[in-house]
């Protein structure tokens, strides 16, 4: 009991220096003013906003020299709190008043102590007009991508794009394949590394950089999409007059990435990483077995497997269907095809639910004279074009029902479509409702106008739902809560209602954000406080003077990729238990922090292909939650909660994922 009060009186304190209202400074005439250096620095700031520039000098540098230090959650008196950046403050009056060498000082030196979107923003704009003023003429941003190289294969359904940009005017953008690689200071150098997805007929991954000055570089790096196996064309195959059990086989083989390796029976076959493999070779039936097993995979790890019945391959081999007979206008008569390809799959019926997210479509292809074209989902794939053409395609299932069809079509245009349906369920343990809950409490803070700082409150919403990152608490449940305790959204700047209302949410964290419009600027601050621990898990903020309705959507949604990434989704294992606490091998390189919370499962029952009795996936069991309270460079330490029934029996080797 006197743990859950500690618990709640931090969690107040964290909330009393997050979510109040901005100090109003005290006129020195007004018997308030006590001369402190928060009473300079909450003037010279106000003073700032509304133009007032010098005075604001004056006021800040006065603030500096009774505390020279720019930091977040500076205590003032008592338990008030406030962010504190005096040298920032000053930097930016030195801007508007014309002073760039002093301002550039200013700016540095905060920066140096507590980075800030803010002094960013005026860094940036520092050097753009240095380098404008100069009349210097940079080169264009240099781009270097170090992965994936040029017309490199790759099967995954989203890659990391990784490389660096150096530029003269200053790096200030980065994107790739459209999609922003986020980061607020402007430098010289940038090392990049984010990951994009890609679809199969995506077959170039662009880079653009862009500088202080708008110039931009643009660097096309062409890849292979290459999610299918070996394709194999069987142009012949007979029995060994003098010895039944040998097989002969011929064989066409082809690949985009190249064939890795190749067994036929057991027996490995050198193919020399070739895309293209003319194969003629031997095999011995198994004893007790009238198949010929080939198994053919290629260099990213993509597999077609071949069953192949000597007598009734080379039967189809051989025959050539009906010839229908037409007459001409000239002398003779010719033939036309009209038989359809023939399909068949290795699944040729509805499969029971997976919970792999990708699958193998594996099956044959058969026609009277040479199937051309095969497509999965209408999407072509390569094949080794012929009579009798087996095939692989790696298909990637949503969420739900899928329906996965395969047209194969011939040299006279027949065409003929199998299809079957795959349910997938996505791992306990891998769907929303298992990431780290999240209430976002309404904004706060100073505003001029109120349907700007409603913009941005929704903007953030929607951009950490779309992030999936969180599981956000529904605004509509915040709504109820308010109107059953008879609250407004004003109380919840009191710590003891915000707290009153996240334990009624039973959210993990809270998300606590305030936001300070000038005359054309907005600053947002969002910090997330843990329920469990009260600690301020992670503070975030965004900086931008322009109010417009695209720029505040763009700055929220980059306040919410800024908190993602902060909170990577992480999956390690149990090393070893102590009583209440777990160690993993989740260390500081793979992201994890201190408070952030980690759930413990183990696998459940595998489910397997009632055919080729492939692993088709396994949902997780939950056994165990915990808080991580101790991050080292190899492991952590996780204090487990008394919550989860079962969580007694965790052992070495269960799974970790963070929450």
């Amino acid at each position: 009991m006197y743990s859950r009060l500690l618990r709640i009186f931090l969690l107040v304190l964290a909330l009393a220096s997050i979510s109040g209202p901005r100090i109003v400074y005290a006129e020195e005439s007004s018997g308030t003013w006590r001369g402190k250096w928060w009473n300079y620095y909450e003037r010279g700031v106000s003073r700032g906003d509304d133009g007032n520039w010098e005075a604001a000098r004056s006021d800040l540098s006065k603030a500096l020299d009774l505390r020279d230090k720019d930091q977040r959650r500076a205590r003032t008196y008592g338990m008030h709190f406030i962010d504190y950046f005096p040298h920032r403050e000053l930097g930016v009056a030195y801007y508007h008043l014309g002073d760039l060498k002093r301002a550039l000082s200013e700016l540095e030196i905060s920066h140096a102590s507590a980075e800030s979107a803010k002094a960013s923003f005026y860094l940036n704009a520092i050097r753009r007009k240095q380098l404008l003023q100069h009349g210097s003429q940079p080169r264009i941003p240099d781009i270097t991508v170090s992965f994936p190289t040029p017309d490199q294969a790759v099967r995954d359904a989203a890659i990391v794009v990784s490389g660096r940009v150096q530029a003269d005017g200053h790096v200030a953008s980065v994107r790739i394949n459209g999609k922003p690689y986020r980061f607020d200071l402007a430098t010289q150098n940038r090392d990049f590394s984010l990951e994009v997805p890609l679809d199969d007929e995506d077959s170039m991954i662009t880079v653009e950089a862009t500088d202080l000055l708008g110039k931009t570089t643009r660097r096309e790096i062409p890849v292979v999409i290459d999610r299918e196996g070996p394709s194999l064309s069987l142009t012949a195959i007979s029995r060994a007059a003098e010895d039944r059990n040998r097989i002969r086989i011929n064989a066409r083989l082809t690949d985009v990435s190249g064939i890795k390796a190749l067994i036929i029976n057991g027996v490995t076959i050198q193919t020399g990483n070739r895309r293209e493999l003319e194969l003629d070779t031997v095999a011995t039936l198994p004893v007790g077995t009238s198949q010929v097993r080939i198994e053919a995979t290629d260099m990213l790890g993509n597999q077609t497997t071949v069953d192949l019945e000597p007598d009734r391959n080379r039967a189809a081999l051989l025959w050539s269907g009906p010839l229908v007979l037409l007459a001409s206008s000239g002398p003779g008569i010719f033939s036309s095809d009209k038989e359809q390809p023939v399909i068949s799959l290795k699944d040729n019926e509805d499969l029971p639910a997976v919970y792999i997210d990708r699958y193998y479509v594996e099956g044959e292809a058969f026609d009277n004279s040479k199937v051309e074209r095969i497509t999965v989902n209408g999407k072509e794939i390569q094949i080794a074009k012929g009579k009798k053409v087996f095939f692989s395609k790696m298909v990637k299932l949503k969420e739900g029902g899928n329906k996965i069809t395969v047209e194969a079509t011939d040299g006279s245009g027949n065409k003929t479509a199998s299809n079957f349906n795959v349910k997938r369920i996505v791992p306990s343990a891998r769907q929303n409702s298992a990431r780290m809950s999240l209430s976002v409490l309404p904004f706060n803070g100073r505003i001029k106008n109120t349907t700007v700082q409603d913009m941005a409150d929704d903007f953030l919403v929607a951009a950490l739902v779309d992030q999936k990152r969180f599981q956000i608490v529904e605004r509509e449940k915040l709504k109820q809560i308010l109107q059953e305790q008879k609250l407004s959204k004003e109380h919840l700047t009191d710590p003891e209602h915000s707290i009153q209302v996240g334990k009624l949410l039973s959210a993990d964290a809270i998300l606590a954000t305030t936001i300070a419009e000038g005359q054309k600027s907005l600053e947002i601050i969002t910090r997330l406080v843990s329920s469990e621990t009260a600690e301020v898990m992670e503070t975030k903020d965004v900086y931008i003077e322009d109010k417009s309705l695209a720029a505040v959507k763009e700055l929220m949604e980059g306040l919410a990729s800024k908190l993602t990434l902060g909170f990577p989704v992480v999956e390690g294992i149990v090393v070893k238990r102590e009583k209440g606490t777990l160690f993993s091998d989740l260390g500081s390189s793979s992201g994890v922090r201190k408070s952030m919370t980690a759930s413990v499962y183990r696998r459940g029952k595998e489910i397997r292909h009632p055919t080729t009795g492939k692993s088709l996936g396994w949902d997780m069991v939950k056994i165990g939650d915990g808080t991580i309270d101790d991050v080292q460079d190899g492991f952590s330490k996780v204090h487990l909660h008394d919550k989860v029934k079962g969580q007694q029996d965790i052992q070495a080797r269960d799974i970790i994922i963070t929450r």
